[in-house]
């Protein structure tokens, strides 16, 4: 029998924190001894959907959101799956995202302006700027 030894990966942070609930927001996470194996993915909350692979290096995981099922914004916490062998291991990072709705602008008041004049943007969903 061969049991490879490996240190248990140790996730210290995220970025950014929060995303739109359409998804595909890139994340960054951050951590030690990441690359535990060379296959890995996100899992955000209870998704059992399959999740896309990420790009895994010792000192971090780059992967993208996928939309919530219900559509709804909400925190989820992260799990990164690894896919060393079957059963596969998931590893909770202790680790929130914040899925948000996705701002929307309606309007610009005025549509012409000069430089350092101030305009108004109309529309909804405008608390945070959000990746797009």
């Amino acid at each position: 029998f061969f049991i490879r030894l490996r240190r248990q990966p140790r996730f210290t942070g995220l970025l950014p924190l929060f995303g739109s609930v359409t998804g595909g927001t890139p994340l960054v996470l951050t951590g030690v001894d990441l690359d535990f194996d060379g296959v890995a993915a996100c899992i955000f909350g209870s998704d059992r959907r399959a999740p896309m692979p990420a790009e895994v290096s010792a000192g971090e995981i780059r992967c993208r959101t996928v939309p919530p099922l219900d559509g709804l914004a909400q925190i989820v916490n992260i799990t990164v799956r690894y896919f060393a062998e079957a059963p596969f291991l998931n590893i909770p990072t202790g680790l929130q995202f914040r899925f948000e709705p996705t701002p929307s602008l309606l309007r610009l008041n005025p549509t012409a302006v000069w430089r350092g004049k101030a305009i108004r943007a109309f529309g909804s969903d405008f608390s945070k700027a959000l990746p797009m």
